[in-house]
């Protein structure tokens, strides 16, 4: 009989020798042809999340506007957004078409049925300001105090204007019938409006023409500055006193042409850029005299952007489907963040952009409403 130590380590040599071959031999008819097969590993469970949405900043805040009231907000770059509920007209329905915000907290809201809602507290709460006949399209505030918003009234265009932050009203009538559908100002002083003299169905066949009015007096005085058959305006933005844009044609011309005309010395002179052989006018916006968008109305979705105060202007992708597109508005923070706003479809449509619209990347958020307007203010910028 052996030693006990020695018929241990013999045992234990001989087990070990087993297991490594039973392992070898298991690991041989894995990879062998005639081994188990059991397909490519599952893949590891992922959680879905929303498209990715611009880097917080703090002071940013946009404001989305929808036809039937619902308004989404943010305050800090869109990372995250509110959804509050406009309260309703006088007749208990109402059709909101412009949003325009001063500052962080005072912004207005107008509607077609010429209800004008008023904010001081940055959207969480809006008290009615004003009723008329009107019925407004476009609302632009320069600080807590000038606002003026533009449309038509029993056939006439019509301006309606503040200089104390809505307490009183002043009501215009533009000089033309037909309608305003776009304004903008640089300061308290100086603004435009524009618009079309005429429609078409009239008796007379009368093509639009479009109408651009200026003044130098806060809206006191009105004169007109462009008067011709280059068809409706439907667009007007500036970046200070002397430069600024106008967008028309595309539907309402017959030749289907929409073009910008832009000036230098504040409206006195001006240039017709071609910026789309085709294409509806939706909105305009420039972040400073260089850098602008304009966004067209046409089932493509047209975005076209600009670097040189509009000489050249270049088609922006928004990433959809090349049919079924429209965009609303546009408004921009600085020179690469923009947003815009419409449809695609039927689903409502928010795009934004955090390098002046290289890539567009689409929101999605719960609006409840057809999309019409959208303001956007920086509180960190220098405006």
């Amino acid at each position: 009989m052996g030693r006990p130590d020695v018929e241990l380590k013999s045992a234990l040599t001989t087990a070990t020798l087993l297991f490594l071959g039973v392992v070898l031999l298991t690991a041989m008819l894995g990879c062998g042809k005639q081994g188990p097969q059991f397909g490519p590993p599952l893949p590891t469970p992922t959680q879905l999340t929303p498209t990715p949405v611009l880097k917080a900043r703090p002071g940013s805040h946009v404001w989305i506007l929808g036809i039937s009231g619902s308004l989404l907000s943010t305050s800090n770059g869109g990372a995250a957004w509110k959804r509050r509920q406009l309260p309703e007209g006088p007749e208990g329905t109402a059709i909101f078409s412009a949003i325009a915000f001063a500052d962080a907290t005072h912004g207005w809201v107008v509607g077609w049925d010429g209800e004008i809602l008023a904010t001081t507290d940055g959207g969480a709460t809006w008290t009615p300001q004003h009723s008329s006949a009107a019925e407004l399209r476009a609302v632009a505030c320069t600080d807590a105090r000038h606002v003026w918003a533009v449309g038509s009234s029993n056939g006439g265009a019509v301006i309606v204007s503040s200089a104390d932050g809505g307490t009183t009203w002043t009501t215009q009538g533009a000089g033309f019938a037909g309608s305003l559908v776009g304004v903008a100002f640089a300061d308290s002083k100086h603004g435009w409006a524009v618009g079309t003299k005429g429609s078409y169905g009239t008796p007379t066949g009368v093509t639009p023409a479009g109408r651009l009015l200026a003044t130098s007096d806060g809206g006191l005085h009105w004169h007109v500055q462009v008067a011709g058959k280059l068809g409706a305006f439907g667009a007007v933005a500036c970046s200070d006193a002397r430069h600024l844009w106008v967008a028309g044609g595309g539907a309402s011309d017959p030749s289907g042409q929409m073009f910008i005309l832009a000036s230098s010395d504040g409206g006195r002179s001006w240039e017709k850029q071609q910026a789309s052989s085709v294409g509806g006018v939706s909105s305009l916006v420039f972040a400073d005299r260089l850098h602008g968008w304009f966004v067209g109305s046409y089932a493509e979705g047209l975005i076209l952007a600009t670097r040189d105060g509009g000489r050249t202007w270049v088609r922006q992708h928004s990433g959809l489907p090349p049919e079924g597109n429209i965009l609303w508005a546009v408004a921009c923070r600085d020179t690469k963040h923009a947003w815009i706003v419409g449809k695609t479809g039927i689903l409502d449509l928010i795009l934004e952009t955090a390098n002046g619209g290289a890539t567009w990347k689409r929101l999605y958020v719960d609006t409840h409403s057809v999309l019409r307007s959208v303001a956007v203010y920086d509180a960190g910028s220098s405006r």
